[in-house]
């Protein structure tokens, strides 16, 4: 996502530059590649969606690339303003045929979560959902915790706030990958524990960057906890039994 901005402005410097220099013969090579090459992106990247009106445009456009790539390859009788106009106009329209493929079939699909993305074939995943018996729990829970959850990251936090209206800790930014270590020391996490105002933790994916946060360990190593559906919920009120160690 971080390149997108820089990307654009690439594409659009460059056809710009190019169509400035439209009447020579290597920018009209050049441009008859990149109209083929698009209009064939086009039709590959719409390829995924079913839906009526992509499937409309995926032709459409590999049909406006075709033409304006060969207008720009071959020589006319005509007048070329007539002929430029022509191209602009079907570059035009393979330029915002995917965008316009992509936002049909968005607005027509809901969405939840942090991150819910444009797509011309939507795929749903549980990221930014509350699990339903969490949620459940968290909304039956009558005791008064100033907290009832503590997780890591808002990405996390907020869905289980925003689905059970009980108030959230969300460590370490908005995806729980500033120092949670500094920004809330071990120390400071057991003190509130102990003064009983958390009273669930929600773990990290194991394999992720805050599984190794020294709260995470702590908590999971020291505590009880019961699964809801991939989720690990970690309950401070209840502590693991002592280990006794073998003889």
């Amino acid at each position: 996502m971080a390149l997108v901005p820089a990307i654009a402005a690439l594409v659009g410097i460059g056809a710009v530059e190019l169509w400035k220099s439209r009447l020579q013969r290597d920018a009209q090579v050049a441009a008859s590649v990149i109209l083929t090459v698009s209009g064939l992106w086009v039709y590959y990247l719409l390829g995924s969606s079913d839906t009526v009106i992509v499937q409309w445009i995926r032709p459409s456009a590999l049909m406006s690339a075709s033409v304006a790539a060969v207008l720009f390859g071959v020589e006319t009788s005509g007048s070329h303003v007539q002929k430029h106009l022509t191209i602009l106009g079907l570059f035009l329209a393979i330029a915002f045929s995917g965008p316009a493929a992509y936002a049909s079939a968005t607005v027509r699909s809901s969405h939840h979560g942090s991150s819910p993305t444009a797509s011309s074939s939507r795929v749903d995943d549980d990221h930014g959902k509350a699990d339903p018996r969490l949620v459940e729990l968290l909304r039956n829970d009558t005791s008064n915790y100033r907290w009832e959850v503590a997780a890591i990251g808002t990405q996390t936090g907020a869905p289980l706030q925003l689905a059970s209206n009980r108030p959230v800790m969300a460590l370490g930014g908005f995806g729980g990958s500033r120092d949670v270590n500094n920004s809330m020391p071990l120390p400071r996490f057991q003190k509130l524990v102990n003064e009983k105002q958390i009273d669930y933790f929600v773990a990290p994916k194991a394999k992720s960057a805050a599984a190794k946060t020294e709260i995470n360990i702590w908590v999971t190593s020291n505590f009880t906890h019961e699964t809801f559906g991939s989720t690990q919920v970690y309950d401070l009120a209840r502590a693991l039994p002592p280990r006794t160690e073998k003889q």
